[in-house]
This record gives C-alpha cells, sequence and structure tokens, in this order.
C-alpha cells in the first residue's frame, strides 16, 4: 500500500462493485485480500449487491434512490462475529 514512486502510504481504498463477474474461488480471494487489508488498519468501502461479499462486510449502510433522484440512508447494519445482522434505524 504504498505509491512506488512519491512513497506515500494509503490507507484507504474505496471500490465500485465488479464482484458479480467473479467466481467463487475468486471472489474468496478477493473477500480474503480485503479483509487483510482491514486487519492492517485500512478504511475499505465497498459498494455491492453481490450478497457472498455484503456478508463479510461488518458495517454496512444501505442506500434509497428517492424519485428526485437524491439518496437517503434506509439502514445501517452491523455484521457481528457469527454473521449475523443487527439492524438501526437510521
Amino acid at each position: 500500500s504504498e505509491i512506488a514512486n512519491s512513497g506515500r502510504a494509503i490507507d484507504s481504498l474505496f471500490i465500485d462493485e465488479g464482484f458479480g463477474n467473479l467466481d467463487a474461488e475468486t471472489l474468496y480471494t478477493v473477500v480474503s485480500t480485503l479483509e487483510r487489508l482491514t486487519a492492517k488498519g485500512k478504511t475499505v468501502g465497498i459498494i455491492s449487491h453481490v450478497e457472498g461479499i455484503k456478508s463479510h462486510i461488518k458495517v454496512q449502510i444501505e442506500l434509497l434512490k428517492q424519485a428526485d433522484g437524491m439518496s437517503r440512508i434506509v439502514q445501517q447494519k452491523e455484521v457481528d462475529k457469527e454473521g449475523d445482522l443487527a439492524e438501526k434505524a437510521a
């Protein structure tokens, strides 16, 4: 996580989907890699509708698109160690 030319550390990463096209083995590799990054203190943000990814994301924010084109938070979910969701009203 360092930019080779400038020597600056990258402490956050934001990924906008693409997981739906991955086979199970590659998806597992991606999830494992992202979990290792967060274990090392990196912040990883992901936009996803893929259940195989969503079930591994500890804190989730669900957005609802409104008629005016804006979005609002409808739920925040926190996944515990067993993979169960605890919903919080927004």
